[in-house]
Order: structure tokens, then C-alpha cells, then sequence
């Protein structure tokens, strides 16, 4: 696989990305891996993306919800985003060892 140039640093393909994320076997807050359907129904999506939302999104008892989205579903909230660009905050800084995650 070829490496995708951006300035002077090697990021990841899109593949690897996709490797990447079905890899975890845990995952911080705010983290997507990818999980597969193990009891999958005829029509359902071989794949999901696991993620896991605290705040307003938390369980009852305050512990962080895992949340799982298809493709479909992040291409809408992406397009969403995407037309309403005003309205999106700008995200943290990652702090300098964080980079490497």
C-alpha cells in the first residue's frame, strides 16, 4: 500500500485506516473502531462503527454508552457538518504525545 503525502509527512491510506480501526479490541472515549456483526440478520450491515459518547449521550448511571453507526449513517452527519459549517467549534488540539496514538 502506498502511503498519501501531506506536506512532508506519510499518512495512513484509507485501507490502513479501515485495518487500523477493525484491530482494537478497546477503545478510548470519543474513539471509532469498526466491528463486525457477529449475529448478522439477512440485509444487515456486515460492519459497524463502535463508538462511545459521556455527557448528555452517557447511561443512567453516568458511565459512558457505546453507540454503533453504519456507513450511511456517518456519511449523513458528515454531509450534515459539512453544509452547516458555521455551526461546527473547532476541535482540541491534540497534545504532542497524543500524535502517535
Amino acid at each position: 500500500m502506498q502511503k498519501k503525502q501531506h506536506g512532508n509527512k506519510d499518512m495512513m491510506t484509507d485501507e490502513e485506516k479501515h485495518e487500523m480501526m477493525k484491530a482494537r479490541e478497546t477503545i478510548a472515549l470519543g474513539e471509532i473502531a469498526i466491528v463486525k456483526n457477529t449475529n448478522k440478520y439477512r440485509g444487515s450491515n456486515d460492519e459497524y462503527y463502535l463508538v462511545y459518547l459521556d455527557g448528555l449521550f452517557a447511561k443512567a448511571d453516568g458511565e459512558p454508552a457505546p453507540y454503533m453507526f453504519t456507513v450511511a449513517d456517518l456519511s449523513q452527519a458528515r454531509t450534515r457538518a459539512a453544509k452547516n459549517i458555521e455551526d461546527v467549534r473547532p476541535m482540541k488540539e491534540r497534545k504532542w504525545w497524543q500524535l502517535w496514538k
